[in-house]
């Protein structure tokens, strides 16, 4: 309960700070000339437009939050709130022509005077959901070919390449997904790394490599943010999720993409789960006090599950 009084006073702090123009109902008020606003590690990133997807997602957040509160009136408010704002942005935001979203009000433009397409913003649209929320269905064929283009400027951090496997995963493309992981936190295994990096860039040769802040040596090493994988992996290759608080229950779906052999644990209040996939055998134990779903089935720990080709589950 302490918590959440906490939560609601921030809320209001920030609805405070909204926009209430009927253009641009429910947008949160940044003057990039005074404030410093952070998305990521990166010099071409439309940050306006990502706040505002971040905000939205934040209330919708929230209303959910009230309702577990048993708070409805607060509930339906933040609700209310979340989706003005997210008819606003699809009025000011969306390319029709394109399928995705680009930069807004204070973002940078192009040499044509148009916003600029933000890798940033459609990769936080897809994983908060935000671009089914406009009221309009919205393909989302044209930010997947976005995604996969290369002339569309990169994320600059770990921790934003994390979200961006996370979209390609949600969007079908989870082959492609393991390509990035392999290819950006591989490098880092290529470059001597033993823990995650704050940030990574191919290009950067030598002591380059180390550089950050414009200091020499400037970069952390070992950077929480950066352990994307270690999330990715056991939730997309083995669909190892959650599904009431606190791991009580949760499910296993496996989506391999290719792989012969995934193993992974995944630590509860309960203890661990631990799934083991080697060619057509599989193994699950499913901690005292959980129950897991899988295969149509209720298992309840403590169990180890063992399945040998397409054989139902023992």
């Amino acid at each position: 309960t302490r918590q959440w009084v906490r939560v609601k006073n921030a809320m209001e702090i920030l609805i405070q700070r909204c926009d209430d123009d009927d253009e641009n109902d429910g947008m949160l008020l940044v003057d990039l000339d005074k404030q410093w606003l952070f998305i990521d590690w990166a010099d071409d990133v439309q940050k306006i437009v990502s706040l505002q997807i971040l905000w939205w997602w934040a209330q919708v957040s929230g209303a959910a939050l009230a309702d577990r509160m048993k708070d409805s009136d607060t509930a339906k408010l933040w609700q209310s709130n979340a989706n003005s704002l997210a008819q606003a942005m699809y009025l000011n935001a969306w390319d029709d022509d394109l399928g995705v979203w680009r930069g807004l009000l204070e973002d940078n433009k192009g040499n044509d005077g148009t916003m600029k397409i933000s890798r940033h913003a459609n990769v936080l649209a897809i994983i908060s959901g935000f671009t089914k929320s406009s009221g309009t269905t919205l393909s989302t064929t044209g930010i997947k070919t976005m995604l996969l283009r290369k002339d569309i400027p990169p994320v600059g951090t770990p921790y934003m390449k994390a979200f961006e496997c996370m979209a390609l995963c949600r969007l079908g493309e989870t082959k492609e997904s393991i390509c990035h992981i392999r290819s950006y936190w591989g490098g880092m295994l290529e470059k001597g790394a033993t823990t995650f990096w704050e940030a990574y860039n191919h290009d950067e040769k030598d002591d380059e490599a180390y550089a950050f802040y414009g200091r020499p040596f400037g970069k952390s090493l070992c950077h929480a943010w950066g352990s994307g994988p270690a999330m990715l992996l056991p939730s997309t290759l083995l669909g190892i999720r959650p599904t009431a608080d606190g791991w009580k229950e949760f499910t296993v779906a496996c989506d391999l993409a290719g792989l012969e052999s995934v193993c992974a644990s995944v630590p509860t209040p309960y203890g661990n789960i631990c799934v083991e996939i080697d060619g057509n055998k599989v193994n699950i134990h499913v901690p005292g006090g959980t129950t897991l779903d899988y295969c149509q089935r209720r298992w309840i720990g403590p169990m180890t599950i063992s399945q040998l080709d397409d054989n139902d589950p023992s």
